[in-house]
């Protein structure tokens, strides 16, 4: 009697033969042979078959008859959840479309920002937005920065002793 699926054969049950020292007695090939046949039988037949996701996904605890059963319900669910829910239902609707969580256990659709927007937190979600412009540079030098909490207002550079500028002024002098 087979031990596979209810169990797995030990190697001790298949003694090693050795060509020309052994007796071979009919039950050692049998036993072979019908385990093999317990594993086609547990398997199925084609279990590389695909169902192509037809079908409704059992997601319970749920005893399949054949391996290729539980295979092919793996395959619904997962076609299933993302192919369908989100594809065929048409969160996505547009290039640059981002999945996003709007809820618990729910995606939403996030629309791809405007030119130079950046994705970021509002807090509460996550969402486009124009970055503050940190500084402005024209020709190497620095236009624009804020003077504020210490930061470089602007940056100079000089073979001369420089003179004047106003806080946060940055002065470099070659020599």
């Amino acid at each position: 009697m087979a031990s596979y699926p209810s169990g797995i054969v030990t190697t001790s049950t298949f003694t090693i033969k050795a060509n020309t020292l052994d007796i071979i007695d009919a039950s050692h090939p049998n036993l072979i042979q019908e385990e093999v046949i317990a594993i086609e039988t547990a398997l199925g037949t084609n279990p590389a078959q695909s169902t192509n996701g037809s079908g409704t996904y059992v997601s319970a605890a749920t005893p399949f008859g054949t391996v290729n059963a539980r295979l092919n319900n793996h395959e619904i669910g997962i076609i299933g959840d993302v192919h369908t829910q989100y594809v065929k239902n048409s969160v996505v609707t547009a290039a640059g479309d981002l999945l996003l969580g709007t809820a618990a256990s729910t995606l939403g659709r996030l629309a791809i920002g405007t030119n130079a927007q950046v994705l970021t937190s509002n807090g509460t979600t996550a969402t486009w937005a124009t970055p503050a412009a940190a500084v402005s540079q024209t020709n190497g030098t620095v236009t624009t920065a804020s003077t504020s909490s210490g930061v470089v207002r602007n940056i100079y550079s000089s073979t001369s002793t420089p003179s004047g500028g106003m806080d946060g002024d940055v002065w470099l002098k070659y020599v």
